[in-house]
C-alpha cells in the first residue's frame, strides 16, 4: 500500500507543523551509515504497490490524522 505522494521526512514534518497550527522547532537529524543510505535512496517508497491511496499527507492530517 502506498499513497498518491512521495514525501520526505522533513516535507511531512513541514506539512504536519503547518496543517496542525503548531510551532514545533524542526531539527534535522542525519541518519548516517547503511540505514541512511537506503531512507535516502526511496527504501521506504513501494516502486510498484498493490493498492495506490488517493489521500495526500495534509489532507489525511486535515481530516483528523494528526496527533
Amino acid at each position: 500500500m502506498a499513497g498518491p505522494q512521495i514525501l520526505t521526512a522533513s516535507e511531512m514534518a513541514r506539512t504536519w507543523r503547518r496543517v496542525t497550527g503548531r510551532h514545533a522547532v524542526l531539527v534535522r537529524v542525519p541518519v548516517p551509515g547503511r540505514l541512511g543510505r537506503v531512507l535516502r535512496a526511496g527504501g521506504l517508497t513501494a516502486s510498484q504497490p498493490d493498492v495506490s491511496g488517493t489521500t495526500s499527507f495534509d489532507g489525511w492530517l486535515a481530516a483528523g490524522g494528526a496527533i
